[in-house]
């Protein structure tokens, strides 16, 4: 499944994706172009938030966050979830608006 994202020229972008799981979670991780994202633009950040109840089941949620976007910033963006059972994923293909050269 892949959501078109818009966003203007020098404002933030916001992806967050809340993965479900039962007893395993073996990586969360997001990808650009198909590529593992490294983050090495004091622009991105990338945020896990862990709910753990009392059960064994819980949630992750997983925040992608540019700020300041450019139009290099455009393009596929993946979630990707992995354990003993297999692999997930949610894409999204961001648009940047505005500000062409």
């Amino acid at each position: 499944m892949t959501a078109n994202v818009e966003v203007v020229f020098g404002r933030a972008l916001v992806l967050t994706v809340r993965v479900n799981f039962n007893y395993s979670l073996n990586s969360l991780m997001w990808e650009y172009q198909n590529k593992i994202l490294h983050i090495t633009d004091e622009r991105v950040t990338i945020n896990h938030t862990v709910s753990l109840p009392v059960n064994s089941n819980g949630s992750i949620f997983s925040t992608l966050q540019i700020t300041s976007v450019t139009h290099k910033d455009a393009g596929e963006y993946s979630a990707i979830a992995t354990n003993i059972d297999g692999r997930r994923f949610i894409s999204y293909n961001v648009i940047v608006l505005g500000k062409v050269k």
